[in-house]
Formats: C-alpha cells, structure tokens, sequence
C-alpha cells in the first residue's frame, strides 16, 4: 500500500462513526436513510461519513436516479486494513447496529421473494410485455456451451427450461421463492424434462457445492439484486475452472415503472460495468453482445470463461 492510500485509509478508520458505518454494511447493501436509522444519526452526518469512506475506497455506491446504496469495498489493501480494524471491535452499540442493518436486509430479500411469488402464475406473459422472448431465447441458445452441466440461477416458474434442456446435459434450476420454483418444476415435469433438478436457495449462497458445473447461467436476475457482484462471486465459485459463465440482462434504460412491473432494482446494466464484475468475479469475458429487438428492452449478453484460479475473497 503506498503512503497517500495508507494516509487516507487510516484517516478514515479513526473515527467510531465511520466504523460503525463500515460494520453495519458487511451486512449488506443499504441506502442512506436505512443507514441513518441503524445508527440513528442525521442522514447530512451519514452522508458526510460515507463521503470520506468512499473517497478512501473502503465503500462503493450505486446509484439509480434519486436512489443509492452503499455497501462495503471487499478487494484492495484498503479493503482488507478496514476489515483487520472491524475484526477487533468489541461494542454493544455495534452488534445493536448490525442486528437493525440484518433486520432491513432480510426485510429486502422477504418482499422480493413476496413480490415473485405473487407474480408466479403471470410471470411469463408479464415478461412478454417488456422483453421480446424470441430474441431471448435465441441468445441463450446461441451462447450457451452444448452438452454441458448448467445451473440456472434465478430459473423462476422454468418458462425458459425447454430452451436449456435442448443444450444442456444437466439443468439444476435454483430459485429463492418455494411457489416459484414448485411451479418451475411443474413445468419441467409436464414437458418430460428429465434433465432438470431443482434448489432453493439465494443467489449470494447458492446450494451448490464448489465446482459442480461446467456452466452456469444468469438471466434477467441481477437487476432485481441488490448486490449483483454477490451473486456473480458465487457463480465463480460452483463453475468448474475453465467452464463459462453467460449473463443476459437488460440494457441500462429509465423506464422507472420497471420497479413495480419486473421488480427491478437497477434499470438495467451498461456494457462497461457488466464486464467489471463478472471480471472482478473471475472470469474472463470472451465475447459481449448488445440485442436491438422489434420490441422490448434492449438485452445485453455478456459470455465469459472461468479463471483456473479465482480472486481471494473477503473473510
């Protein structure tokens, strides 16, 4: 670490607000104002606080229009001096902080399962509204790698599973909502769909174990995540050294009524910042394609190759 980096860092950290701060977002993802009220501070005081954190890379924000959410920086020096700091601190009032920042996460993770759930039988003629399938269908036929092992993170009600099943050896459908994934089974079954199994669980901690596929696939997920760099972290670790990784996701968009209809998080990803994270992920992208379809959102679809060796993560 060079000595402005090393300056800056240990500025930052020598302050109990800024720590709490940094403890409470190893929770997770969270916005100013549920930052305020895990700390119960003004948000102008937050705001001042995660200002020096960011110039000091200990956190990142993305930003959608009006909305931010902060969560803490888990590569670099700086990042692993902040974790050392956290990992010595003894506090009541930090645990109190970090259990209220726990309760807005999980809170986040019940509604999106709720709002899934509740979308399961009209998912795919809602999705027809905003993404023209053909075009979608025809990208992952014509991406995904054949004959090989393929877990399909955030399958939903298994509309695309015949798509799957016609180039893949194996299909482990993983979802974090029971009714969402009972119907994706359903589907499978009545199509005669032997190849495909299924899991529940959430995309930051796939039921998966390390290294079981040869591919994995990211659909129309991210954008609904709060943390999509989480999720691809994970991807990494269940795919096999030197297997591939495909992410199809909308292009980046300002249809703000794509919150309450798709349940997105992000309106959309730009070309750029795809490629960073499924970089930082490790992966190497081996081909980036944008789709224009007759109608619908445009869909970015980005193919990358796993790394033999994955970047050291955050303990």
């Amino acid at each position: 670490m060079d000595i402005c980096l090393a300056t800056s860092t240990l500025g930052a950290l020598a302050d109990s607000t800024r720590l709490r701060l940094l403890s409470v977002l190893a929770e997770g993802s969270l916005s100013v104002t549920e930052l305020s009220s895990c700390l119960t501070l003004s948000q102008p005081r937050v705001s001042h606080h995660l200002g020096i954190l960011l110039r000091a890379r200990l956190v990142r924000v993305r930003r959608e229009g009006v909305r931010a959410y902060y969560s803490c920086e888990s590569r670099g020096e700086a990042a692993r001096v902040a974790r050392s700091a956290l990992a010595t601190l003894e506090d009541r009032s930090v645990r109190d902080d970090c259990l209220r920042a726990a309760r807005f996460v999980a809170d986040r993770k019940a509604e999106r399962r709720e709002f899934f759930a509740a979308m399961a039988e009209t998912w795919p003629a809602n999705l027809a509204s905003w993404i023209d399938l053909d075009t979608y269908r025809g990208a992952v036929a014509r991406f995904l790698p054949r004959g090989a092992s393929v877990a399909d993170l955030g399958c939903g009600t298994g509309w695309l599973l015949p798509t799957l099943a016609s180039v893949a050896a194996r299909v482990i459908g993983v979802d974090h909502a029971p009714e969402v994934l009972a119907q994706a089974r359903r589907q499978a079954q009545e199509a005669g769909l032997t190849c495909c199994e299924f899991r529940l669980g959430e995309l930051e901690h796939l039921p998966l174990r390390e290294h079981e596929v040869e591919v994995v696939f990211v659909g129309l997920v991210l954008h609904s995540m709060p943390d999509p760099q989480a999720a691809l972290d994970e991807a990494a670790r269940i795919c096999t050294p030197g297997g591939a990784l495909l992410v199809i996701e909308p292009l980046a968009h300002s249809i703000e009524r794509a919150r309450d209809e798709l349940g997105a998080l992000w309106l959309g990803f730009t070309e750029a910042e795809m490629i960073q994270w499924v970089t930082s992920a490790g992966f190497i992208v081996t081909a980036s394609e944008t789709f224009v379809p007759p109608n619908g959102l445009h869909l970015l679809a980005v193919r990358a190759d796993r790394k033999s060796t994955l970047p050291i993560r955050p303990s």
